[in-house]
C-alpha cells in the first residue's frame, strides 16, 4: 500500500482566509507537501484532501490525517461537501481539540473510534458526493486555529488496483450572535451475528429528546446489507411511518428534510437493518467492511444538545 502527501487548499473572500492559505501552505511545506494555494473571492471555501492511497484488489485500511487551519478568530461552518474516490467506504471529518498533535501524513487508524469516544463529526460521507447544508440560522463553530481530522475507510472490492482518496470542502462565514449550533444523533444495535449463507436482521428504537430538529439523515451497513429503513413511531414496537429506505449498502444517500423533523419528546425513531451473509463464517458486529457488519443511522439536528449515541444499552449524551 502506497500513500502520497496531503493536499490542502483555501479560497476565500476575507483577510482571515488569505492568512489561512499562507500559513497552512507553510505548515504543509514543512512536511514536504506540494500543496497548491489559490484564492477565489467568490466563495469562502477551505478544502482538505486525503493523500492518495494505493489499494491492491481486496485491500482494506483506514487512514487518518490531522491538519490545522490558521484563522485568527472563530468561524462558523454553513455547508460541508465531501467527494470520495473508488475504493472509499466512508470519510469522516472531525473538529479536534487544540492540543491534538498534527499528523499531515496518512497513518492507519480505527474506524469510528472518535465517534465512540464522544467526538461529534462534521460530516460522515458514504456516497461519491455527500453534502450537509445547514438550515438558515444554523451552523457549526470552528475555533480559532481549528484542527481538523480526516478519517477515511478504504475497501477495494474490485479485481484491479485503485488509487483511493477523498476531499472535504468547508464553506465558512463570520459568526453571528444568533447562529444556532447543530449536532449529531448516532444510533445503532451492536448485539447481532449473521449465520453463514443465511438472512439476518436487527433493529433499534429510542425516543427522541424534545426540542430536536432533524434536517438530514442516512444509514450505514457493510457488504452483506440488503435493506436499511428508519421509521417514525410512538413506541418501540408499534406501527410507524417510514422516513428513509435504502438498498445500496455501499453508497446510501443522505436524505434532507425541509422543513426539519421536529420532535417534542413523544416520538421515537426505529432503525431496521437486513443482511444476507454469503460467506462461510458467522458475521458479527465489527469495524471491518469485509468480514463484519454494522447497522447505524446518523442524523444532523439542531439546536445542539451534544452528540447523542444510542445502542441496546441505552443512550449517552456527550
Amino acid at each position: 500500500m502506497r500513500i502520497s502527501t496531503p493536499f490542502v487548499e483555501v479560497r476565500g473572500c476575507g483577510t482571515w482566509l488569505t492568512a489561512a492559505a499562507c500559513v497552512i501552505g507553510s505548515v504543509l511545506a514543512a512536511c514536504s507537501s506540494s500543496s497548491e494555494m489559490t484564492l477565489d473571492a467568490a466563495a469562502p471555501l477551505a478544502t482538505i484532501q486525503m493523500p492518495l492511497v494505493a489499494l491492491a484488489p481486496g485491500a482494506e485500511t483506514t487512514q487518518c490525517i490531522i491538519v490545522q487551519m490558521t484563522n485568527a478568530t472563530p468561524l462558523m461552518l454553513r455547508q460541508t461537501q465531501a467527494v470520495l474516490s473508488n475504493g472509499s467506504h466512508h470519510l469522516i471529518a472531525y473538529r479536534v481539540p487544540a492540543d491534538t498533535p498534527l499528523q499531515p501524513e496518512a497513518t492507519p487508524c480505527r474506524p469510528f473510534a472518535d465517534v465512540t469516544n464522544g467526538v461529534s463529526p462534521v460530516i460522515i460521507a458514504e456516497s461519491m458526493t455527500a453534502e450537509v447544508v445547514y438550515p438558515d440560522g444554523v451552523g457549526l463553530r470552528f475555533e480559532a486555529n481549528q484542527k481538523i481530522k480526516l478519517e477515511e475507510h478504504f475497501l477495494n472490492a474490485s479485481d484491479a488496483a485503485v488509487q483511493g482518496t477523498g476531499k472535504v470542502d468547508f464553506t465558512l462565514v463570520e459568526p453571528t450572535p444568533d447562529l444556532v449550533l447543530a449536532d449529531l444523533l448516532f444510533w445503532g444495535p451492536e448485539r447481532f451475528a449473521i449465520d453463514p449463507h443465511a438472512a439476518g436482521s436487527a433493529e433499534l428504537a429510542h425516543v427522541v429528546k424534545p426540542g430536536v430538529n432533524v434536517f438530514s439523515l442516512t444509514t450505514h451497513e457493510h457488504q452483506f446489507g440488503t435493506l436499511a429503513t428508519i421509521e417514525l413511531t410512538t413506541d418501540a414496537t408499534g406501527p410507524g411511518t417510514e422516513l428513509y429506505r435504502n438498498t445500496d449498502w455501499e453508497h446510501p444517500p443522505l436524505k434532507p428534510f425541509t422543513p426539519p423533523l421536529a420532535f417534542d419528546g413523544t416520538q421515537w425513531l426505529r432503525l431496521r437493518c437486513s443482511w444476507f451473509n454469503t460467506s462461510d463464517t458467522i458475521v458479527p458486529f465489527g469495524v471491518s467492511a469485509a468480514t463484519n457488519e454494522m447497522c447505524f443511522f446518523w442524523a444532523y439536528y439542531y439546536p445542539s444538545q451534544g452528540l447523542q449515541s444510542c445502542t441496546e444499552a441505552g443512550c449517552r449524551d456527550r
